[in-house]
């Protein structure tokens, strides 16, 4: 598929360009700071771009859930599903509380969790299935 518009063929990974599918994913507070929460989802973008992904969306978790935003578990399902439905092979978190809203299901579709290196960024472990993965 290195022609654009060119479709892949039946269960041949989907890719834009030849570059694999990541989603970002942002465990934010509806009150945090619009400039800060700018700053994060560039920040996992330039960590995408970085090591060759191609960013479809980052996706902001209100982990509040007083803040009127849907469920955690409503947009864990939304993440799950466009996971799925574009065979996407990495998620780009900023941190402990991301990466760990995402364990569980990046394990069932071993789909690799990258750590962008937020300012909350705890031990980095051996990359692998469901383990955080620095940019370099």
């Amino acid at each position: 598929m290195d022609v654009p518009g060119e479709a892949a063929a039946p269960g041949e990974p989907v890719a834009w360009r030849g570059h694999p599918f990541g989603i970002g994913v942002l465990a934010v507070a509806r009150r945090m700071d619009p400039t800060v929460r700018s700053e994060e989802r560039v920040a996992v973008a330039v960590a995408a771009a970085r090591i060759g992904y191609f960013l479809l969306d980052t996706v902001e978790v209100d982990v509040n859930g007083a803040d009127g935003g849907p469920p955690v578990g409503a947009v864990v399902a939304r993440l799950r599903a466009l996971a799925v439905r574009t065979q996407a092979e990495a998620f780009f978190v900023r941190g402990p509380l991301d990466w760990a809203l995402l364990e569980p299901m990046a394990d069932e579709l071993r789909i690799v969790i990258h750590d962008a290196g937020g300012p909350l960024t705890a031990l980095v472990q051996t990359p692998g299935w469901g383990q955080r993965e620095s940019p370099s």
